[in-house]
């Protein structure tokens, strides 16, 4: 079974320059975290920030819509989730109470990280293409250890 491990963190959609609203299913933590992506002819993706507002909690506005992609089979448009861990929700002092919300805002935005970083190195995995990757090959601590 292939997991797909940008499902609960990305959401990818074909521009045709009229549409402006598109939605998204997944959780954040704020609205800071989101983040969108028009990719340009030269095949680069380009962060819209600034360039959309919320319609709703799960509806994204572009206030100019998207083209359509130069190349039809490739979907042009890219909203993600970017989890801010600078700082994190709640920050515990020597002495001061530890409240069960606390703890839970905390592993929830760790989580979500997580998330984020597991679809990056699928991302990763899938751009290296069959030339560097043997997807039935599995290395265990032998092999690694053996070099």
């Amino acid at each position: 079974m292939t997991v797909n491990e940008c499902a609960s963190v990305s959401t990818k959609y074909f521009g045709n320059g009229t549409q402006k609203l598109f939605q998204f299913d997944w959780t954040y933590m704020s609205y800071s975290d989101i983040v969108c992506f028009i990719l340009n002819d030269e095949g680069s993706w380009i962060n819209q920030d600034g360039k959309f507002i919320f319609a709703n909690a799960t509806t994204v506005e572009f206030l100019t819509p998207p083209p359509a992609p130069q190349d039809s089979t490739v979907k042009n448009v890219w909203i993600t989730r970017r989890t801010d861990l600078e700082s994190m929700l709640a920050v515990f002092y020597p002495g001061s109470s530890i409240r069960a919300q606390d703890l839970n805002d905390d592993f929830d935005q760790l989580r979500l990280a997580i998330q984020e970083g597991r679809c990056s190195l699928q991302d990763f995995k899938d751009q290296l293409g069959n030339d560097f990757v043997e997807k039935s090959r599995v290395f265990d601590r032998a092999d690694q250890e053996a070099g």
